[in-house]
């Protein structure tokens, strides 16, 4: 449905989320990050060449780039905590 605007808002962030998933996975496998990290810009930068006419349209700060963050990033110090609090209310 190329008119509903929510659904491929919903799309979009469902295609990111299973992306930094699949990064996590590989780095809790006991992979690199800083050559993953590597592999990543690299093979980015192949496909990137052949959307130059896209490029000029896209956002500021690439997808790429926030993953690369994320990656980089410590976990929230109070995440476990947060999580068996979310387990623990009851569905109201």
């Amino acid at each position: 449905m190329p008119w509903n605007l929510p659904l491929w808002w919903q799309l979009r962030r469902l295609r990111r989320a299973i992306e930094v998933d699949c990064d996590a996975r590989v780095l809790n496998a006991g992979h690199d990050v800083n050559r993953y990290g590597e592999t990543l810009l690299e093979v980015g930068q192949r496909h990137s060449a052949f959307l130059g006419s896209v490029a000029a349209m896209s956002e500021s700060k690439s997808f790429l780039e926030q993953r690369i963050r994320i990656m980089l990033s410590k976990p929230k110090r109070w995440w476990k905590i947060s999580a068996a609090t979310l387990a623990v209310c009851p569905y109201v």
